[in-house]
């Protein structure tokens, strides 16, 4: 039996890597709800258990129409950060928190 959500605000994953296996699975709960999501990217987890890079997840995020955004510096009232960006502060500090909105 299924359980019918009524809205969907924000998802949290820290999921050790396995964030691209779980957003496959919600695909239908992204696009109808299009909640923000509050993920962890750790590029040894990624690697290790979806065998997917951090550029791989980033592509899927941009293919459900998300955007990154880092909140540590600004808050929820962030620019968008760029893959560039988020590669660069993954390959200094192996994991770090990001939050994806839909673009509108």
């Amino acid at each position: 039996q299924t359980c019918a959500l009524p809205i969907l605000d924000l998802v949290k994953m820290d999921i050790e890597g396995a964030e691209p296996l779980a957003l496959e699975g919600m695909k239908k709960m992204l696009v109808k709800f299009s909640p923000k999501i509050l993920m962890e990217i750790n590029s040894d987890g990624l690697r290790n258990v979806s065998d997917k890079s951090v550029m791989e997840l980033l592509y899927q995020m941009k293919s459900y129409g998300y955007k990154a955004f880092d909140i540590r510096k600004n808050g929820f009232g962030s620019q968008e950060v760029s893959d560039m960006e988020i590669c660069k502060i993954i390959n200094e500090v192996g994991y770090y928190d990001f939050l994806f909105q839909k673009s509108w």
